[in-house]
């Protein structure tokens, strides 16, 4: 019998930790990171690599979108679908998505644990930037997997992988490292497009033939 319960279930039954929760912390931190938080350069690099990862035509999710800094990257009028842990950015996003001329979707998860909802292979691209380095080992495993299982390819930006030796204050705390090779290939995923840039690890995932 498994030991771990699910965020939902600690909080029912009056669980608490001093450990870091994902979906508390997101739940109540008001400020995520925006495209005006990051030097212009990074911004850039960000939008086209996306860019050259997604064609016109077609569909779109994006996991943990944040305030939609990434949002200046797609094609007016394309249909992006997002799915989030926390409703604290529900307005802003729709704000973003209005600002360059998107649609959009938002789907929201009331626990880190549950399954995503969507079908296999649901999206022709996944992406993913600067989500799976602020989840715990239990949760990005669960995460990484259902990333995986609902696109056939994907985009992925991390600042930290479980190889580098750079250190991070805020490690530990809503940091975390992970094998993200490794993950890719459990998932039966190989990795394309792989770019390391002033220590943020940029990727693709597609599915093995």
């Amino acid at each position: 019998m498994k030991n771990i319960l699910s965020n939902t279930a600690k909080r029912l039954l009056g669980h608490v930790e001093k450990k870091y929760d994902p979906f508390s912390y997101w739940n109540s931190r008001r400020d995520p990171n925006s495209a005006e938080g990051l030097e212009a350069e990074r911004v850039r690099f960000d939008t086209d690599y996306i860019r050259k990862q997604v064609s016109s035509g077609m569909s779109v999710l994006e996991l943990g979108p944040g305030v939609g800094r990434t949002f200046h990257a797609y094609e007016k009028g394309t249909l992006i679908e997002t799915i989030d842990i926390s409703r604290l950015y529900e307005k802003k996003l729709t704000e973003a998505a209005k600002a360059v001329d998107l649609k959009l979707k938002q789907h929201f998860l009331s626990d880190d644990w549950l399954k995503f909802p969507f079908s296999d292979q649901q999206f022709d691209v996944a992406v993913c930037f600067q989500v799976f380095i602020h989840q715990p080992p239990e949760v990005f495993h669960r995460s990484f997997t259902e990333f995986s299982r609902v696109c056939k390819k994907g985009v992925i930006s991390v600042g930290l992988h479980a190889n580098t030796k750079q250190s991070n204050p805020a490690e530990g705390a809503h940091v975390f490292r992970h094998d993200y090779l490794h993950e890719a290939s459990n998932n039966h995923k190989v990795i394309n497009n792989l770019i390391l840039r002033n220590n943020v690890l940029y990727f693709t995932i597609e599915n093995i033939d």
